[in-house]
């Protein structure tokens, strides 16, 4: 059995990449509230607004903030979003890296 390569992402510290989390709806209409983690110390979703990382009940994606503070070290991280409806069901884990 083979696993697929976790895609990778690259953040300097101090900056901001996007991201996009998509979803397979089946019968679920709802709205799904996500939580992301596993993130670096001071790597934070961003710009996330009061209803959180959510994807509202007619998308099925939604892009969201990663932003590092200016402080972070360098490092590499797996990190992933967990559906906080419908069983917790998670993503796939992707690499966060953190490089100058």
């Amino acid at each position: 059995m083979s696993f697929p390569v976790p895609p990778e992402i690259t953040i300097a510290p101090g900056g901001t990449i996007t991201c996009k989390l998509r979803v397979e709806r089946g019968d679920f209409k709802e709205r799904i509230p996500f939580d992301v983690a596993n993130l670096p110390h001071g790597v934070i979703v961003d710009d996330i607004g009061l209803s959180g990382v959510l994807i509202t009940e007619n998308q099925t994606e939604r892009t969201i903030f990663l932003r590092a503070e200016p402080w972070v070290g360098e490092q590499s991280r797996t990190f992933f979003a967990t559906a906080q409806v419908d069983g917790n069901q998670v993503s796939l884990p992707m690499v966060l890296h953190v490089k100058k």
